[in-house]
């Protein structure tokens, strides 16, 4: 009889007498399952109770509006949790407790809620801050009580949960320890009658197997029957066969390994870098097992003396760096991740490498980790991406330094940039999210998307402006456009411009003119009203004249027509942006509108029949009439005012003023605007502007430093020339002392001139604030070339000065204005110097008194003048002729003169030079335009 037929028969006997046991190991399976689930489930709600104790402590640390929104969200979860478990859970001690727990968890939501919106109301109080203070510390013990309750609460339930699958766990082991009892016996008892028979079929095997596993693969076990020790007898012989064959077959490819090792040597040979192996024992040492030749240039060491330890390679890592390579190596052992690091080594020479690693761990048997990789040189790279990052950082900065919305978009029209006037606009209106998001999407078919929801015409022309630009086919793109706002609508410019240089691109900017819209719009209606009012006033006379009789009845209707005028006056009063206030020859506030109280904080309860000095330093009624007669001034001209806030602060304003009469008695209506925001704006492009100038006086004067340094070494070379004649004169035995007076008095002079350079140089490049002072534009032309003189020797140019003498003084910052005469001078010196001798290069620089009461300044040069295509883009940032130019020099010279009350222009012709001009109000016109 086989031997599977035997246990076929003792199998069914045993499987007969299990089961009887089946039942009660499912039973006592589900009772242990289900235990675990309620012990997971109360884990979770415990958890749950930690992160919300977690989120109430960062809140009182950070008061971050995100740690609501979290909060919110672990209460819901909270909820869904104490709902399930209602659902599972049985027993009396556990459904009290999770009826403890759920009250805890409500009276921390209202608690939580109270403490939320006293730390509110305690941001925006003026007073009463002890109070709010004292209630949130109350609050605050009462929800940290109801926390530990919510913790006690959780812990309970998690406790009596694990007991419950300890005991489960104890009835399952002892269900199955009679299933193994059972299984065990019946095994045995077969195992008892098979035993013999298997000894007396498995000795010639047993001594077959011998002798193959002794080495004599020509041995065949002979095994007579037809059971299954005859069927195993014959697997070992066909096996032993094999084995012969596999053997035959590994020698073979110990052979082709051999030949792979020697390729791979070859090509590691010709990578560019260290290909290797790198193992890390147990007890902490490494070495290099393998190592390609590479590995003499990257760390100055040979294979060889790296194959049993690694501590010469460690020697010569960076000091900075050695920590890092050391936790990223043990995070790669610990993890078992790929190990990719950058790194630096420092030689005994001094000689510092960036080095890029890159390789994979495994694990090998005797619990060491192995790592497969390479190691290359990135210095150049390194070097190379620090150069790009500083000029990207220098361009950002330029960018963000402009008031405009600007974004970059690349050739296909994808925005590759936004500057931070624009993310500053996003964030101010709630669009920073979608700020972030528009990095990398499409202009175009963000503008493709607007038109279709019919957000108007305007998106459709920017689409087709931009195309146009992008294509070539226009060299720039303007338009206004409408941009709304659920609070608030803005006008803004659009402006498209090319990117120059090998990338394709376009610059999309757009200025805010809001203000400017308004304005019109609000000039616009005011007009509308009031020839409304005269034609209406008129048609009420035309009618009371045409007939005396019904006078009675024509005065009804007046009436009633004022009194509806009145409320119609009224409701623009009221709705005007603009503050108006009435005042009446004694400087007492007659009438104000809704917005005074917005510009100033009074009430207007609190300012009818109150002196106008509770709201300006200066009468209005004082101020028109030192400035015009006793007529009537109309609106449209403005003045800047300065006005007080109910605070105490000043309140800069643009304020025109009218004259009225009613009867013999004279009033007078103010209408005021506060333009705090336009003159912050304007002191921060201020302020961009003198930095930009300082930029561009340090580029120029590192242009003329090579000169500047010959000029300086004339003197002291004459210096040591006439300290060298002294001595001589006073070995002399006949010491000439009017001789040796006079060289001493040369090498003074000398000295002198040599400081005054440096001076001068210091002067010019130092960073300052702006400061004005009175001056004559002569004075600073000299001062401008004495900077410019060494380059003009250089390049062999004449000097030429046209100045006219006793001109009247000027106020301005003179190291600004000094700025721009040299700017003009060394770009001269740029459109001549490249030209031949002939004719004679020259630049003429002249000065005169103009008929507006201004100085003028020309600097004419007789190069070869701007083409038509360079004058319409000359003066614009960031454009320039030149090969290594920035672009900025003429622009931040026009801003300049701007800044100082000026105008600045210029006029080229083709092969005769081109002539910049700039003109400057004198020292009486500016205080009088100060004044204004």
């Amino acid at each position: 009889m086989r031997i599977t037929t035997r246990l076929k028969i003792n199998s069914t006997l045993t499987v007969s007498a299990l089961i009887i046991l089946v039942p009660a190991l499912i039973w006592s399976f589900v009772e242990f399952k289900n235990a675990k689930d309620d012990y997971i489930l109360a884990c979770k709600i415990r958890d749950n109770i930690l992160e919300h104790i977690s989120l109430r402590d960062q809140y009182f640390l950070y008061c971050e509006n995100r740690t609501l929104a979290l909060w919110d969200k672990n209460s819901e979860t909270a909820d869904s949790l104490l709902r399930q478990a209602n659902i599972q859970f049985h027993g009396e001690d556990k459904l009290q407790a999770l009826e403890r727990l759920n009250r805890s968890i409500e009276d921390s939501a209202v608690i939580f809620r109270r403490i939320v919106s006293g730390t509110k109301t305690l941001e925006t109080a003026n007073g009463n801050c002890h109070l709010y203070e004292y209630l949130e510390k109350k609050l605050s013990s009462q929800l940290m009580q109801k926390a530990d309750t919510s913790r006690d609460s959780a812990s309970f339930l998690q406790d009596a949960s694990a007991g419950r699958v300890d005991q489960t766990y104890r009835n399952l082991s002892i269900t199955i320890g009679f299933f193994t009892i059972m299984l065990v016996f019946n095994t045995i008892l077969a195992s008892s009658q098979l035993g013999e028979l298997i000894r007396k079929r498995l000795t010639p095997l047993h001594d077959g197997a011998k002798t193959v596993a002794d080495g004599d693969l020509d041995y065949r076990i002979q095994c007579d029957g037809a059971d299954e020790f005859a069927e195993l007898a014959l697997s070992i012989n066909a096996m032993t066969d094999k084995l012969e064959l596999e053997i035959l077959a590994h020698k073979q490819m110990e052979q082709a390994l051999e030949e792979a090792l020697d390729r791979l040597q070859k090509i590691a040979s010709r990578v560019p870098g260290v290909v290797y192996q790198y193992r890390l024992r147990l007890d902490g040492s490494s070495c290099f097992p393998f190592a390609s030749e590479a590995i003499r240039d990257i760390f100055r060491v040979s294979p060889e003396e790296v194959r049993e330890d690694a501590s010469i390679v460690f020697a010569i890592l960076h000091p900075d760096d050695y920590d890092n390579i050391i936790d990223s190596i043990q995070k790669s052992a610990r993890d078992l991740t790929p190990w990719c690091h950058e790194f630096r080594v420092k030689f005994d020479d001094g000689m510092v490498r960036w080095l890029l690693g890159n390789s994979l761990p495994q694990l090998e048997t005797d619990g060491s980790i192995l790592w497969h990789g390479f190691i290359t040189d990135i210095t150049d790279r390194h070097q190379m991406e620090k150069k790009l990052r500083d000029s990207d950082a220098l361009n950002v900065s330029i960018l963000n330094s402009l008031t405009s919305h600007i974004a970059v978009l690349d050739s296909e029209g994808v925005i590759v940039t936004i500057n931070r006037a624009w993310r500053q606009f996003a964030k101010n209106h709630g669009l920073s999210k979608s700020s972030h998001s528009m990095l990398g999407a499409n202009y175009l078919d963000i503008c493709k998307k607007s038109f279709k929801q019919s957000l108007g015409d305007g998106t459709n022309s920017a689409y087709a402006g931009i195309v146009s630009v992008l294509s070539g086919k226009k060299d720039s793109f303007h338009m206004e456009y409408l941009f709304p706002l659920p609070n608030q609508q803005y006008w803004f410019h659009m402006n498209v411009a090319p990117l120059r240089g090998s990338r394709r691109g376009v610059v999309v900017s757009h200025e805010n003119i809001t203000e400017r819209k308004q304005a019109q719009k609000t000039i616009a209606s005011l007009n509308e009203k009031l020839e409304k009012k005269i034609h209406k006033q008129n048609k009420a006379l035309t009618r009371t004249n045409l007939s005396l009789m019904k006078k009675i009845e024509e005065l009804r209707r007046s009436k009633q027509q004022l009194l509806e005028r009145e409320a119609k006056l009224n409701s623009i009063f009221n709705a005007s942006v603009e503050g108006i206030i009435t005042i009446d020859m004694s400087d007492i506030v007659v009438s104000v509108n809704a917005a005074v109280e917005t510009i100033f904080g009074y009430k207007p309860k609190e300012l009818i029949g109150y002196n106008i000095s509770k709201l300006m330093r200066s009468s209005p009624r004082e101020m028109h009439y030192y400035n015009t007669p006793l007529t009537a001034q109309p609106v449209g001209q403005i003045k800047e005012a300065e006005g007080i806030h109910k605070n105490g602060r000043p309140v800069p304003l643009d304020m025109s003023i009218t004259e009225y009469f009613i009867g013999k008695i004279s009033y007078f209506t103010c209408i005021v605007r506060d333009v705090s925001l336009r003159k912050h704006r304007e002191q921060q492009d201020k302020e961009h502007l003198a930095e930009l100038a300082h930029v561009t006086r340090l580029g120029l004067m590192g242009e003329m430093a090579s000169g500047i340094a010959h000029e300086i070494n004339q003197p002291l070379a004459a210096v040591s020339t006439y300290t060298q004649v002294s001595l001589n004169l006073i070995n002399t035995e006949n010491l000439d002392l009017a001789m040796l007076t006079e060289i001493l008095y040369k090498t003074q002079q000398q000295a002198l001139r040599a400081g005054q350079i440096i001076h001068r140089m210091r002067e010019f490049i130092k960073s300052h604030a702006p400061h004005r002072s009175t001056i004559n534009i002569n004075t600073l032309i000299h001062n401008a070339v004495s900077l410019c003189i060494a380059d003009l020797k250089q390049d062999n140019i004449m000097l030429i000065f046209e100045l006219e003498n006793n001109l009247p003084p000027i106020c301005v910052d003179q190291v600004q204005i000094e700025q721009v005469i040299i700017n003009l001078i060394r770009n001269s010196i740029d459109a001549l110097k490249d030209l031949s001798e002939a004719p004679e290069r020259q630049i003429t620089i002249h000065s005169r008194l103009t008929a507006d009461n201004g100085v003028q300044v020309r600097v004419k040069d007789n190069g070869m003048g701007i083409n038509e295509n360079q004058q319409q883009k000359i003066l614009m940032p960031f454009y320039t002729t030149k090969s290594n130019g920035m672009g900025m020099g003429l622009s931040i010279s026009r801003s300049l003169i701007e800044a100082h009350e000026g105008t600045f222009y210029f006029n080229s012709e083709s092969k005769k030079g081109t002539t910049f001009y700039f003109n400057l109000p004198i020292q009486k016109e500016f205080d009088k335009r100060l004044k204004n």
